[in-house]
């Protein structure tokens, strides 16, 4: 493999990632939950704002679980069940503290203030990254 294919594929695996967090970070869970209460799905509509409050938890004790098996001189292999274990659990901590938010349909949408500039920057970088990323 030459120096040169490397580095396509460096840049091509770069603009991927880059492509990835900005349209996650264009589409809030505050987008999601507006959305799907106005196609009327007033009951599913919290999942979008539990599975953001969810995620960061679950990463979080999934990493400390693998810190503690490093802690203790474990092989990752043997950590990676009670790692994802904990993880479930942090998960069941939220489903059971929300669980009447997963009960009760919706009240009326989350009212979002919208920053047109922010987006438009986020689109013409992702246009950027994209247009980049065919051209290698």
């Amino acid at each position: 493999m030459r120096p040169i294919d490397i580095l396509i594929v460096a840049v091509r695996t770069i603009c991927v990632g880059v492509s990835l967090v900005f349209m996650v970070n264009m589409f809030s869970p505050i987008e999601f939950y507006n959305l799907l209460y106005h196609l009327g799905a007033k009951k599913t509509a919290v999942i979008p704002l539990l599975v953001a409050r969810i995620i960061p938890l679950g990463v979080r004790s999934f990493i400390d679980s693998l810190m503690i098996g490093r802690l203790k001189r474990e092989p990752l292999s043997s950590r990676i069940p009670p790692a994802v274990a904990s993880m479930i659990e942090a998960g069941w901590f939220i489903e059971e503290s929300s669980m009447w938010k997963l009960k009760v349909s919706s009240k009326q949408p989350i009212p979002l203030e919208r920053s047109y500039e922010h987006t438009i920057i986020l689109l013409l970088a992702s246009l950027v990254v994209a247009i980049l990323q065919t051209r290698l």
